[in-house]
């Protein structure tokens, strides 16, 4: 708002009043000096000093009242001044009340003092002859006023009243008589024998002591301004605004209408009464015109009110819907440097009011969104349009990003030049979490059903959630018996997969850790957020100071652990962590994490399920294969031996037994491979049992060794067993693990070659008894390792010995026992099963157990 006229004269007279001590000391000084100078030199010119014929001279005595008056006003003028100058000043002061003193007692009692020829006697004597030296009467106690009201400048009645300005006002309406005098020709002033040389007694001051005593006394009237008449003239208000136009002519108007009347009565055009009459009449058409004048004048200053009033409210309005409104709202110069910003456009950038007034908006709009948001600025500077909306983002000040929705106009003058924008901005980063959400969510629909295969989907989800939901992230699916069942890794950046590939192979998951976050989610079922990841947190999860290394160059920073549940089933854990984004994890985070854990964990089991399905498909197939093509083959001997028998005379079937044990052979076959089948049943179906009790393991190995030390003499094979007979006992199904043994060197005595080698080893590990099955034979091939342990799997498709359930069957009873098996083997160098077994009893062991 501009500033109005009035208070532009009110600034005005406040720097008057400002100047008036300066003015006033300084020019008592220097005209006083100039004085003194003259009598020293006998100048005429300077004691005169206003060279017209009446106004009178200055004595040197009131030149020196005036140099005591003016340095004491200046040193006396502030309130709190030092000591020194204030005692220095009312010294002064003193000395101004002694000297009027004296020289007024001269007057009043006849006497001569002796003061009035100390300065410049001879000077004084040739240039006043009629009263050497002494100041008028008039003067003497316009000294004695002045230096009474220095001294009491700063002193204040009970009520507050000041005594210095009452004095004040008597010097200055006594100056101002002397000065109204000189203007009006008074007679007494200019009669011939008084005009300069010499004065008498009864002389008035002369014209420039009269100025110099009206300055001093305005001087102090200044110095407490807020008081009397000058209190009144600097108020702000319609009062303050009269007076300040009424002081002029109040004094201006009877001084011309004064003059003008004595003047045309000196001419003699007209006589006393008339003159009289004619003044009061100008006084009333003056004051007329005065009156008209002040009340359009206070028209006009109440229009202009009313419009201002108008406006400081409009302002006002303006001002607290701004300052109150629920969206962040600024104004900004056309650089883009920030004017003005609310609390909340404070509160959704994290900036305080005074750090965002040293930006521009360039400085927080995301760099990628800022070019857009330039053209529009610029097209709209160009008048192409008015106003503006666009979403864009904003960089808050710890550094994540938030959407925006901004409308942006243009403030012009009336000259329609642009002035400055006004933008409301709208914080959505919510909805577009919100949108983003649902995206990521009918995406992750899709590509979880288009694969049926576990891993596949494993890999699925992991992509779904790098990088829209973690920086890398981590999948572990686990069996009923708890161990890892599948784990996949996928990282925003090649660097961070190597290195969790690293970690993982190197410090494999252990739940039995105490505090394991995985662990507790798998117990509770009951995923875990944790938004910081303090150092303290990864010293403890750290097993070593390697394992620490790895996880200070992974930087997690934040973390979320779901379960993936589905039908009530925890079937594994979704990890996901935030590292080099900088983005921290929160409530909605980890509602989407939940979401997209649900969906993959029905994903997984869909495709568990699929994969059964299909290997249910697989197992019915090959049980068909077999019982057409593995059972025909002892049902022919049967068969065959039957027919023989039957067509072989009575006396030979009574010595000939050939026929009835091949047929014996021949069942026995059927019968270990209907067995098998019923074996790999129950294991698919999780109900093969063992019986298990405490069982001697040496008596066990070398029992199952001797049921094969026949067919290996027969093929020339050494079969060497190397079990201690102090070894412990295992705690297992005694007939399981003769089947487990007989399996495996059954399968090694069919492919180790004449003149080989097989071992059979037991050894204790710990609580476990490791068994082992070594042979000389060719080995295994590499790709075909994972498969060994599937049903009715067997290496060469030309090459059918069997049904291929032998290892299958092994391995589900040494899982039924809660053992472990693995194989070790390279081609040429021979193959070694190894497969352990407990030698303590459980403390939840139930009998019999199911795999």
């Amino acid at each position: 708002m501009t500033t109005s006229p009035h208070s532009g004269s009110l600034h005005r007279f406040e720097q008057v009043l400002a100047w008036l001590v300066p003015v006033a000391s300084g020019l008592a000084v220097l005209v006083a000096s100039l004085d003194l100078l003259g009598w020293a030199l006998a100048s005429r010119l300077l004691i005169q000093l206003v060279p017209l014929p009446g106004v009178g001279i200055m004595m040197p005595n009131t030149a020196i009242g005036f140099v005591l008056s003016g340095t004491a006003l200046w040193l006396l003028h502030e309130e709190e001044a030092d000591p020194r100058r204030r005692w220095t000043g009312q010294a002064l002061a003193l000395a101004t009340l002694l000297l009027g003193g004296m020289i007024l007692s001269e007057y009043i009692f006849g006497i001569d003092l002796g003061i009035d020829l100390l300065l410049f006697g001879e000077t004084v004597k040739h240039l006043a002859p009629g009263l050497p030296g002494r100041p008028s009467p008039l003067g003497a106690l316009s000294f004695c006023l002045t230096g009474l009201m220095l001294l009491l400048m700063h002193v204040r009645t009970r009520q507050g009243w000041l005594p210095a300005r009452l004095l004040a006002l008597v010097v200055m309406l006594v100056s101002s008589q002397v000065l109204i005098g000189y203007v009006y020709l008074d007679e007494r002033l200019f009669q011939p024998e008084r005009l300069v040389f010499p004065v008498p007694p009864s002389s008035s001051m002369a014209v420039h002591s009269t100025l110099l005593f009206l300055l001093l006394s305005l001087g102090i009237l200044s110095i407490h301004r807020e008081r009397g008449l000058t209190g009144m003239l600097l108020r702000d208000d319609i009062g303050g605004i009269m007076a300040r136009r009424l002081l002029p002519a109040t004094i201006l108007t009877p001084l011309l209408l004064g003059g003008a009347l004595l003047l045309g009565e000196r001419l003699g055009l007209y006589g006393a009464t008339l003159a009289f009459s004619i003044f009061v009449l100008i006084t009333m058409a003056a004051f007329l015109l005065l009156v008209a004048w002040n009340a359009n004048t206070l028209s006009l200053m109440d229009a202009r009110h009313r419009s201002e009033e108008a406006l400081r409210n409009s302002e006002a309005r303006f001002r607290t819907s701004f300052e109150h409104a629920p969206i962040g709202m600024s104004l900004a110069g056309l650089d883009g440097q920030f004017l003005n910003v609310n609390g909340a456009l404070c509160e959704l950038v994290g900036y305080s009011q005074q750090e965002l007034l040293t930006k521009t908006f360039q400085d927080i709009t995301y760099s990628e969104d800022l070019e857009l948001d330039l053209e529009n600025v610029h097209r709209m500077i160009q008048g192409e349009f008015n106003t503006y909306q666009l979403e864009k983002r904003y960089i808050h000040k710890d550094g994540h990003l938030v959407t925006i929705l901004m409308t942006g106009s243009l403030v012009r003058d009336s000259r329609g030049e642009p002035l400055y924008f006004i933008a409301q901005i709208q914080d959505i980063s919510e909805r577009k979490q919100l949108e983003q959400a649902w995206r990521f969510l009918a995406e992750a629909g899709p590509r979880l059903a288009a694969s049926l295969e576990p891993q596949a989907t494993l890999t699925t989800v992991a992509g779904l959630a790098v990088p829209a939901l973690a920086d890398w992230c981590m999948i572990y699916l686990f069996g009923e018996d708890g161990r890892v069942q599948g784990v996949e890794i996928m990282a925003a950046s090649p660097e961070k997969s190597r290195l969790l590939r690293e970690m993982i192979t190197a410090y494999p998951h252990d739940l039995s850790q105490e505090g394991d976050i995985v662990a507790h989610v798998l117990q509770t079922g009951q995923s875990a957020l944790v938004p910081e990841i303090p150092e303290a947190l990864l010293e403890e999860r750290a097993r070593d100071v390697r394992h620490l290394e790895l996880l200070h160059r992974l930087e997690p920073r934040s973390d979320i652990v779901v379960p993936l549940t589905t039908h009530g089933r925890i079937l594994g854990v979704l990890i996901l962590t935030m590292s080099e984004s900088g983005r921290r994890y929160g409530a909605r985070d980890l509602a989407l994490a939940e979401e997209l854990a649900h969906r993959a964990a029905l994903a997984i089991d869909n495709a568990h399920f699929h994969e059964q399905s299909e290997q249910a498909t697989r197992t019915r197939d090959e049980v068909l294969r077999i019982v057409a093509h593995d059972l025909r083959t002892p049902l022919n001997v049967i068969s065959l031996s039957a027919r023989k028998l039957l067509v072989s005379p009575p006396e030979k079937r009574a010595t000939d037994t050939s026929s009835l044990e091949s047929i014996q052979k021949a069942v026995d076959r059927a019968t270990r491979l209907i067995q098998d089948l019923l074996d790999v049943a129950r294991m698919e179906a999780g109900r093969l049992s063992v019986d298990r009790g405490l069982e001697q393991t040496a008596p066990l190995v070398k029992e199952a060794a001797e049921l094969h030390r026949a067919l290996a003499e027969e093929k020339s094979i050494q079969l060497t067993v190397a079990v201690a007979e102090d070894v412990p006992p295992v705690f297992a199904d005694r007939d399981r693990v003769i089947q487990i043994l007989s399996n495996l060197l059954g399968n090694a005595l069919k492919f180790t070659p004449e003149g080989g080698r097989i071992t059979l080893r037991a050894e204790p590990a710990g609580h476990m008894m490791r068994f082992s099955v070594g042979d000389t034979g060719a080995g295994i091939p590499k790709e075909n390792l994972p498969h060994l342990f599937e049903p009715f799997w067997q290496a060469s498709v030309g090459r059918k010995e069997g049904a291929g359930l032998g290892l299958a069957i092994v391995k589900g009873l040494v899982d039924a026992h809660g053992g472990r098996i693995w194989v070790e083997s390279k081609p040429g160098g021979g193959s070694t099963f190894f497969f352990t077994l407990p030698t303590a009893i459980p403390a939840t062991e139930h009998s019999p157990h199911h795999a």
